[in-house]
């Protein structure tokens, strides 16, 4: 893994056109390289895919401050292992990033049971916020529900308890 150690493992562009010059000048002297939109790292060697799956929580922060660790993954506490994240957010829409799939939901704010996580500007939903979220009826899109279980449980031999864990029948 090449690293330049005058570059912190991720490096965001900005509205600070000093910086974006030194980032500029940076990839054209392959001492930074472009992870996703506006992203940048000095490791030259690792995969952008595997990058932002190690370092999803700092990139979550950066590019949404304010959102809310939710849905499915209130309960899973990360991404899917698919490579989803649920977010409630000020508004709906799917961000791909490299190994990442964030899906912003619009929502409420932070609630009071909800918790700073990851020492930055985003929250953990409590857990009964995350458990009213999950038994919502769910829509299965392109193979991705925001529910960890299926919309009607009693149909495809789920137990009631899907959201503590339980295996199909």
């Amino acid at each position: 893994m090449e690293k330049n150690a005058q570059w912190p493992l991720l490096v965001y562009g900005t509205s600070d056109p000093a910086l974006n010059r030194r980032i500029r000048q940076a990839r054209q002297r392959q001492e930074l390289r472009e992870v996703a939109p506006r992203i940048y790292s000095p490791d030259l060697s690792t995969p952008p895919a595997v990058l932002v799956r190690k370092n999803w929580l700092p990139i979550v922060q950066h590019l949404f401050p304010g959102a809310i660790i939710s849905h499915r993954s209130q309960l899973e506490g990360q991404p899917s292992s698919e490579g989803h994240l649920f977010l409630t957010y000020k508004y709906t829409r799917n961000v791909e990033l490299p190994g990442l799939r964030v899906h912003l939901l619009e929502g409420p704010g932070p609630q009071p049971g909800d918790a700073p996580f990851g020492g930055g500007d985003i929250l953990f939903a409590s857990e009964a916020r995350g458990l009213l979220e999950n038994l919502q009826p769910a829509r299965v899109r392109r193979g991705v529900s925001a529910r960890p279980c299926p919309s009607r449980p009693w149909k495809s031999g789920w137990r009631w308890c899907c959201a503590c864990g339980a295996k199909p029948a």
